[in-house]
């Protein structure tokens, strides 16, 4: 059934199980809690042009089991603020805020 649901869905769609099946392996919902799964999958995601997943990947590089990639984290702010996106921007300039405290 889910083959069938996935094999008929357009591509809009299938971003969007792919954010879906992120969220999910992020909060642990339905699955085990897996951050690294989650990566992947929000950044496919992201690269297919979901503007949530976008910022969700660079919110990522916050937590403290993953290594910090500046680099990482700002384009992919940058490309979901690019899209729109308030959420990220209101996010990313938290990040950026801490980041030039800690960097003082």
């Amino acid at each position: 059934m889910l083959y069938l649901k996935i094999k008929n869905a357009s591509d809009e769609d299938i971003v969007k199980y792919l954010y879906s099946y992120a969220v999910f392996n992020n909060i642990g919902k339905y699955l085990p809690k897996n951050l690294e799964e989650s990566m992947i999958f929000f950044k496919i995601a992201a690269d297919l042009g979901h503007v949530d997943a976008m910022w969700f990947y660079a919110s990522l590089f916050e937590e403290k089991e993953i290594p910090n990639n500046y680099e990482e984290e700002d384009k992919y702010f940058q490309m979901a603020i690019e899209k729109g996106s308030v959420n990220a921007l209101i996010v990313y300039a938290s990040y950026l805020s801490k980041r030039e405290s800690i960097e003082d």
